[in-house]
């Protein structure tokens, strides 16, 4: 969504969208749907199957543009560089619990 809304910026017209993810999450709390087992032994569960799309909003701008366009880079590009950096710390976190995991596998004679 953020690619989308930063493509558009010229785009006279267009609404920046975005996602709530906190009603996202209490979206999906509510809408537990039950999985279809297809053996007896299969454990049950719930699962939440709504697209990225559904979930869309528009943002509302800080500022209105003569042409109607409500895409606000400033804060395209903070929330760009806000998912890259937990992009990396995410990345980061996993290969030390890989390493750690490597650790404690090996053989501890060497």
């Amino acid at each position: 969504m953020l690619a989308s809304n930063i493509a558009n910026t010229d785009t006279p017209g267009y609404n920046a969208t975005d996602i709530n993810f906190r009603d996202a999450l209490q979206s999906a709390m509510e809408a537990q749907v039950p999985l279809a087992g297809t053996n007896a032994s299969h454990l049950s569960g719930a699962s939440f199957q709504m697209s990225t799309a559904a979930l869309a909003e528009f943002s509302l701008p800080a500022q209105s543009s003569l042409d109607g366009n409500s895409v606000d880079m400033d804060r395209e590009r903070g929330e760009f560089a806000r998912n890259a950096i937990l992009y990396q710390l995410a990345s980061a976190m996993l290969d030390d619990e890989a390493k750690e995991f490597k650790l404690a596998s090996s053989d501890p004679r060497r």
